[in-house]
C-alpha cells in the first residue's frame, strides 16, 4: 500500500561513500510523491502535521 503527500521541503541527499560528496534527491518542492505507507515518521511543528520520508521509501514522483 502506498500514500501521497506533497514534498514542502528536501534535505540534501545521502553521501557518496567514495567521495563523501552529496548526492541529488530526485523530488523538489511541490512536487506530489506517492510513498510507502509506512515509510514515513509522522511529526508535529507548531501545530501542523507533517510526515518525513525516506528518500528510500518514495515510489514515484507524480508528474502534473
Amino acid at each position: 500500500q502506498t500514500e501521497q503527500g506533497i514534498v514542502i521541503s528536501v534535505g540534501m541527499g545521502s553521501r557518496n561513500m567514495a567521495t563523501g560528496e552529496y548526492m541529488s534527491i530526485p523530488v523538489h518542492e511541490g512536487d506530489t510523491i506517492i510513498y510507502t505507507k509506512f515509510g514515513a515518521t509522522e511529526i508535529q511543528h507548531d501545530g501542523e502535521d507533517y510526515f518525513v520520508v525516506a528518500e528510500r521509501d518514495i515510489v514515484a514522483v507524480v508528474e502534473n
